[in-house]
């Protein structure tokens, strides 16, 4: 009972729960798993070739040819030159990558994280289009099985970054991100990698209570709230 008890406590701290692993001969990544759940959630990497050697991050592991994340190939990764920064963020020799897709355009020398939101999870999914509806394209949408990503605040000396997409009209000498879902340079507010329409730059801010607010609306995804929300605005900030 005391070896189990010890057990289970050095999964905790070392993460045993997630990581990669083989299942009926093919390479997997087993997802976070609850013991007493039933069996782990299993991803197959099935375009795996050549020996998978998982690195000090757990999270990500490499061939020859390909680097990964919880299982998923990140998109155009040099194997060689690859190194991780702070998750889900690494970077090689050509790119900066948020999750499975780099930064548009970004140099991975300049890079810095400006700001994410812990609580912010990653978007998985195998279908290009939510991706698209909320960062817009990429080169790599359309050509692997699988991606990932979060949204963060980031910079390469030249461009802000909303994960992978590049905040068009920002100016990165002066953006300050407000939280994990809006910011604002010395011209625009900005909700992700959208300019939020109708605001009031000089008073626009997020509270302490995770508002987005000027000195005459609230804002909801981007955008002025309608009637049903500031309803539901006005009863939180009432209790």
């Amino acid at each position: 009972m005391k070896y189990c008890v010890s057990f289970a406590m050095i999964c905790m701290l070392v993460g045993c729960y997630e990581g990669y692993g083989t299942h009926e001969g093919k390479d997997v990544w087993y997802d976070d798993w609850n013991a007493g759940a039933g069996d782990r959630p299993i991803h197959v990497m099935e375009d795996v070739e050549g020996k998978l050697v998982v690195l000090s991050d757990h999270r990500y592991a490499k061939t020859a040819d390909n680097v990964y994340l919880m299982g998923i190939k990140i998109y155009d990764a040099d194997p060689d030159t690859f190194t991780t920064l702070e998750y889900p963020f690494s970077k090689d020799k050509k790119h900066v990558y948020c999750g499975s897709l780099y930064l548009v355009d970004a140099n991975p020398d300049g890079f810095q994280l400006l700001f994410q939101e812990p609580t912010f999870g990653m978007l998985i999914r195998s279908d290009k289009k939510p991706f698209i509806k909320v960062y817009g394209d990429h080169p790599a949408l359309g050509q692997e099985s699988e991606y990932c990503t979060k949204p963060a605040w980031s910079t390469d000396g030249k461009s802000i970054y909303y994960a992978y997409a590049k905040v068009e009209k920002a100016n990165a000498n002066s953006f300050t991100p407000l939280d994990g879902l809006y910011g604002k340079d010395d011209k625009n507010i900005f909700y992700g990698h959208d300019v939020v329409d109708g605001a009031d730059h000089s008073t626009f801010v997020v509270d302490d209570r995770g508002y987005a607010r000027d000195k005459d609306h609230f804002f909801v995804k981007g955008k002025p709230a309608n009637a049903a929300q500031m309803k539901a605005i006005s009863k939180s900030i009432s209790k």
